[in-house]
C-alpha cells in the first residue's frame, strides 16, 4: 500500500490492515479421544451435517495408526442366573402334601351259639336265627329226640376291641368245640362269619331250610339216626 492511499484511509477513520511477514505458529488442538490419533498426511474429508460421527470417524481412520494407551476398565453387569444343581429340589410347605397311612380299623364281631353235644357230632346253631318262634320249637324238638341240652357260648367273651375281632374269635370257637368233643364231627345249622369257623365244619340244612322243605328232615335224620341209638345206649 502506497503512503498516499494510507493517509486517505487514515482520514476516513478507515483502519489499515497491514499483513505480517513472519510464519504464524499453529497450536495443535488436544485430542478428545482417549486413544491418540496419528495420521499419514491424509486430507481431511468434510462432514456432512447428515452423517452420524461414526460414519466420519470410520471413513478418516480408514489407512490411521491407533496408538491404545491402557483399556479401559468397562464393568458389564450380567443378569444372575439360576445354578443349575443336580440334586432335587429342596420341598416347602407349601408344595409337600403329607399322605397319612390308612390303618384298617379292627372289625368287631358278637355272636352267641348253642351247641348239641351228641356222641359223634357237634350240632351248632346260632342264636339269632333261634328267634324266630318256629326255629326255636323245632330246635327244642331235636333236644327231645336225642334227649341232651345244648351249651350256650356267647363271644366275646370279654370287652374290649382287642377281644372282639375275628383271629381271636376263630381260636375261641375252636377251643370251645375241643373241650366238648375233640372227635366228634361239627355240624352248622345256620350261618356263622366264615372267618370264625373251623375248617372240620360240616354245613348241615338250617332249621328255617327244614321248615321250608320238609325233605331236608329225612336227609338229616338218616345221618343222625344212629345218634339216637347210641344216646339209648347205656
Amino acid at each position: 500500500m502506497n503512503p498516499r492511499t494510507r493517509a486517505v484511509l487514515s482520514a476516513l477513520g478507515v483502519p489499515v490492515w497491514t499483513a505480517r511477514q513472519r510464519a504464524v505458529r499453529q497450536i495443535t488442538p488436544a485430542p478428545l479421544w482417549r486413544d491418540v490419533v496419528e495420521q499419514d498426511n491424509q486430507p481431511i474429508q468434510p462432514v456432512s451435517r447428515f452423517e452420524t460421527r461414526e460414519q466420519v470417524v470410520q471413513t478418516q481412520l480408514g489407512n490411521v495408526r491407533i496408538h491404545h494407551g491402557s483399556p479401559p476398565n468397562i464393568v458389564i453387569h450380567l443378569p444372575q442366573s439360576t445354578p443349575i444343581s443336580s440334586q432335587p429340589p429342596t420341598p416347602t410347605e407349601a408344595t409337600v402334601s403329607v399322605v397319612k397311612p390308612v390303618i384298617a380299623e379292627a372289625m368287631a364281631i358278637r355272636f352267641a351259639v348253642e351247641v348239641l353235644v351228641l356222641p359223634s357230632w357237634l350240632l351248632v346253631v346260632s342264636s339269632q336265627q333261634l328267634e324266630d318262634i318256629a326255629c326255636r320249637q323245632l330246635w327244642e324238638q331235636l333236644q327231645t329226640v336225642f334227649a341232651k341240652q345244648p351249651v350256650e357260648w356267647f363271644w366275646p367273651l370279654a370287652e374290649g376291641v382287642r377281644w372282639q375281632t375275628a383271629p381271636y374269635a376263630a381260636v375261641a370257637l375252636q377251643g370251645l368245640l375241643a373241650r366238648l368233643h375233640p372227635q366228634a364231627r361239627v355240624g352248622l345249622m345256620g350261618e356263622l362269619p366264615d372267618q370264625v369257623l373251623p375248617d372240620r365244619v360240616e354245613r348241615l340244612p338250617s332249621l328255617s331250610r327244614l321248615i321250608e322243605q320238609p325233605l331236608h328232615k329225612r336227609m338229616l335224620w338218616q345221618l343222625l339216626h344212629t345218634e339216637v341209638i347210641c344216646s339209648d345206649c347205656p
